[in-house]
């Protein structure tokens, strides 16, 4: 709204409470992300369109499949032996680390709840092989 210099007033007029509504419903889903939902309601300002026809003409549907998301863990955590080693010393905060490294390598459609918990496993099994 400060961007475009438009009063909430007039808001209606590009984004409509049905299509706020429709935004809200996805994030509720967890079909998308805040991050991703800051980028659609961008979106939806700029064309008008609904969230649901911008999340899927542009592919910005989180990715909630395990399988599709094991790989990239493996990844980050191949590519940061260190903090692996960090972890395993006890340093539980590394894993913010790999969370965050995880949504980069995504691009921020991992959903977070399950990048966190395949990573935690992943750490964990590592943990105890190391014993």
């Amino acid at each position: 709204l400060n961007e475009r210099h438009i009063n909430i007033n007039e808001l209606s007029r590009t984004v409509s409470p049905e299509k706020l509504i429709g935004l809200l419903k996805l994030i509720d889903k967890k079909v998308i992300n805040s991050k991703i939902a800051k980028e659609v309601i961008q979106e939806m300002f700029k064309t008008g369109q609904d969230a649901e026809h911008i999340v899927s003409s542009k592919q910005l549907a989180q990715i909630t499949d395990r399988s599709a998301l094991e790989q990239p863990a493996d990844e980050v955590l191949a590519e940061n032996p260190k903090v692996v080693d960090d972890y395993c010393a006890g340093k539980e905060k590394a894993l913010i680390f790999f969370v965050g490294k995880y949504m980069a390598k995504t691009k921020g459609k991992a959903n977070p709840q399950i990048a966190n918990e395949i990573l935690k496993e992943k750490l964990e099994k590592i943990k105890k092989e190391k014993v």
